[in-house]
């Protein structure tokens, strides 16, 4: 099982590398004077590996293959001058395409494309353009800036394309780059707002808590403020002071001063007191006496019997 195993591992290793050494034949064997002419190889994908390490490269033609799309880092390819890719299945360029800051011919006819990478604005040597056979979306891209007159097929109207597409590619990179950013500020400006708002929720929940404690602390404690106060009123209505109801300039003048009202209390303690001593001192007498009648009736009857 383990002796199958190990054949069938040789043998796709075996295959693998066999096939790696066929493409790599195939780019070597199509290279001269410095150009790749892979044009009606039956391409289906292509080895970002293998070109690179062809730097001398500077001219590929790949056209009439069935390629659908290009490797994600193709844009490492930036010895690039010249690159044919029309008559073949593109659906998109990837973004790193905008990297091949060498590349000044680009032929693109007859793809399948609809847009192009905004990073397409970043092809600067870019001098000879050809677009056309392409179904592009006017919403992306005006089809009179895309698309050649189709009577004018000079390299004069291929260098003009490569102008007016590139300048166009790079407003509409422009136009995003501030509408990222008025869409981040936004963000951060709403991201505060709803902070602020939290912090003033907070802050009120904190307020309506410290109120609701309060009142019930009020609340708590009072009947037994009530019950003071009453104490307090039944206090000065007994403590009453009739001088109290006297006008204020009234009661300055020095002649009022000793002709005053005396108060409750003072007329209890000055007049009430004493009589009521009296009185009890009186009903003492009146006791001892008949007590006294008492004794002496029962001395009487004693002495008589």
């Amino acid at each position: 099982m383990t002796r199958d195993k190990r054949k069938s591992n040789k043998k796709y290793s075996s295959s693998s590398s066999s096939s790696s050494k066929t493409r790599k034949s195939i780019y070597q064997e199509h290279v001269s004077d410095g150009e790749l002419d892979l044009s009606m190889t039956n391409q289906s994908s292509l080895s970002i590996k293998d070109l690179v390490a062809l730097p001398q490269i500077t001219v590929v033609d790949i056209s009439l293959n069935q390629l659908t799309h290009l490797p994600h880092n193709f844009g490492m390819l930036h010895h690039l001058v010249s690159l044919d890719l029309s008559k073949n299945a593109l659906e998109e360029l990837p973004e790193s395409f905008g990297d091949l800051i060498n590349l000044s011919k680009l032929d693109l006819l007859g793809n399948s494309l609809r847009k192009l990478p905004l990073s397409f604005g970043n092809l600067k040597s870019l001098r000879w353009l050809d677009l056309n056979k392409n179904p592009w979306d006017p919403e992306f891209i005006p089809l009179d800036i895309a698309i050649n007159p189709s009577s004018d097929t000079s390299d004069k109207e291929r260098r003009q394309c490569a102008k007016r597409v590139c300048s166009y590619i790079r407003e509409r990179k422009e136009q995003a780059e501030m509408l990222a950013e008025k869409i981040l500020e936004d963000l951060t400006r709403q991201k505060a707002k709803s902070e602020a708002k939290k912090r003033r929720n907070r802050a009120r929940r904190e307020r309506q808590r410290e109120g609701s404690t309060a009142s019930s602390n009020t609340i708590s404690s009072g009947p037994q403020q009530h019950g003071a106060i009453s104490g307090d009123d039944n206090h000065a209505q007994t403590l009453h002071d009739p001088n109290d109801d006297v006008p204020q300039h009234i009661s300055k003048d020095p002649i009022f001063n000793k002709l005053q009202i005396p108060s409750q209390e003072s007329f209890i303690s000055k007049c009430c007191f004493p009589l009521l001593m009296s009185i009890a001192g009186v009903l003492v007498v009146i006791k001892v006496f008949e007590l006294h009648s008492v004794l002496r009736d029962s001395v009487l009857k004693m002495l008589f019997d």
